[in-house]
């Protein structure tokens, strides 16, 4: 009986092949979804991560909105405008952010509304606030044309015109033309050949009347582009020719004004031809920058003074 069984359970078996294999498959069914708690893992840090970077970009975005709002704009280094005309030019505002600020964008615009300012920084400051720091350009020539005047600096740059009032100790120049230009723009330059070679012998002259000392001058006359006139002291008109060997002139005027000329005395100085070492002198009057004619009981007294005259340190 046993042994007939037994084939009876391998014919069973073997005719149903997938019997056995059954069990393997079910476990390998069973393993596959293994790796799927793994990957949830890995999803949820992905959410935490970009989470986080949502919360530190709304936390940055928070902190330029509200942290970095102007509370006080001040104005430095100004006198010829008020600070509130330049804070208003400049566009900012209490409450405006810091960091937004367009500062190139802010100097231009003061600059071309303010012809007496010359340079302009802006500072960020904290606590949040901003510094708009000035320096401005002051008067160094008075030029006069056609009953009109004009304050302008020695390179030219038009500061103001119209019925004024000079300021004390600016000299007064005659011979640059302003007629066609406004505050701001600068009157020499390549376009403008005449004004800038007269502002050129201008800049020659103050340097060397700061080199020497030859000081106040208090009216020039550049009309003549090869005899330039100063007045000297208000009392003293000197014709210089061109400015070749300024300093020499103005250092040889210097010594026969010190040891010759009484502290009185009204002429006009002829040192325009430096190549005969000369000075010529004529006694008159000298009045708003011109010479009239007549000394001491209306004589007309010419004097010649000869640098050849002098010892060399002296008159050098």
């Amino acid at each position: 009986m046993r042994e007939r069984s037994r084939p009876a359970k391998q014919a069973a078996s073997k005719g149903r092949p997938g019997a056995r294999a059954s069990a393997p498959a079910q476990k390998k069914r069973a393993r596959r979804p293994g790796p799927a708690p793994r990957r949830r893992r890995r999803s949820r840090r992905l959410h935490y991560l970009i989470l986080l970077i949502f919360v530190l970009a709304a936390g940055v975005v928070l902190s330029v909105s509200f942290f970095f709002q102007i509370s006080n704009i001040t104005v430095i280094g100004v006198d010829r405008y008020s600070p509130g005309q330049i804070i208003e030019v400049s566009g900012i505002q209490i409450g405006d952010n810091m960091l937004r600020l367009d500062t190139g964008q802010i100097v231009e615009d003061i600059l071309y509304a303010f012809p007496y300012i010359a340079s302009v920084r802006v500072q960020r400051r904290i606590p949040p606030r901003v510094e708009i720091i000035v320096t401005q350009y002051q008067p160094e020539i008075v030029a006069v044309a056609n009953g009109e005047m004009a304050f302008l600096t020695l390179q030219g740059k038009l500061l103001e015109r119209g019925s004024l009032v000079p300021p004390v100790g600016i000299p007064v120049v005659r011979g640059l033309n302003f007629r066609n230009f406004q505050p701001g723009q600068v009157i020499g330059g390549a376009e403008n050949p005449e004004n800038h070679e007269r502002l050129v012998m201008l800049r020659y002259l103050f340097d060397a009347a700061y080199s020497v000392d030859f000081l106040p001058i208090t009216d020039v006359d550049v009309r003549d582009r090869l005899n330039m006139r100063v007045v000297h002291e208000g009392r003293l008109l000197l014709e210089l020719g061109s400015e070749a060997d300024l300093e020499y002139k103005l250092t040889f005027l210097h010594y026969v004004i010190e040891n010759h000329v009484g502290p009185e005395v009204q002429a006009r100085l002829d040192i325009s031809n430096a190549r005969e070492r000369r000075l010529i002198r004529r006694d008159g009057r000298v009045v708003d920058g011109e010479f009239l004619p007549g000394g001491i009981f209306d004589l007309d007294e010419i004097t010649t003074y000869y640098e050849d005259d002098y010892p060399e340190d002296e008159a050098s």
